[in-house]
């Protein structure tokens, strides 16, 4: 945790608050979007980005669940979440651009991902090797 003196005033900076603080953003895309899709329905695509902002917003709340244990499979699957949220977007973006995605490449891209991912979560746990595929996947989507 990191302080942060502004004019006297400590600011603590941890990954609960920053977490709280992007689901508040995505929670603000989301009703920003709604309300686009809701109103202006001539373009293709909206509807993807309102589902890839749903999907990562919900990742981002599910993050900080793992030190409730009774929660902690809602945080399990906070990663899996985001990165589908990046394909929702991805695909919306080619709709939008009138551009046809390959489903099949990007079904496969997520499902070595889901792969390895868990691999790395329950059978060799490590967090440095998820974080690589989390990253790897997202600069290949």
């Amino acid at each position: 945790m990191k302080n942060y003196r502004k004019e006297g005033l400590i600011i603590k900076l941890d990954v609960q608050t920053l977490a709280f603080i992007l689901s508040i953003i995505f929670i603000t895309q989301v009703i920003a979007l709604s309300v686009q899709y809701r109103m202006n329905k001539t373009y293709d695509g909206i509807g993807w980005w309102l589902l890839g902002s749903s999907l990562m917003a919900l990742g981002v709340i599910f993050m900080p669940l793992l030190t409730v244990k009774s929660l902690e499979i809602f945080a399990r699957i906070a990663n899996v979440l985001m990165v589908l949220g990046q394909i929702c977007l991805y695909i919306g973006i080619m709709r939008f651009l009138d551009k046809k995605e390959n489903r099949w490449i990007l079904s496969s891209v997520f499902a070595v991902f889901v792969f390895f991912y868990y691999y790395f979560m329950f059978i060799n746990n490590d967090i440095s090797a998820r974080t690589v595929v989390i990253n790897a996947t997202l600069a290949i989507i």
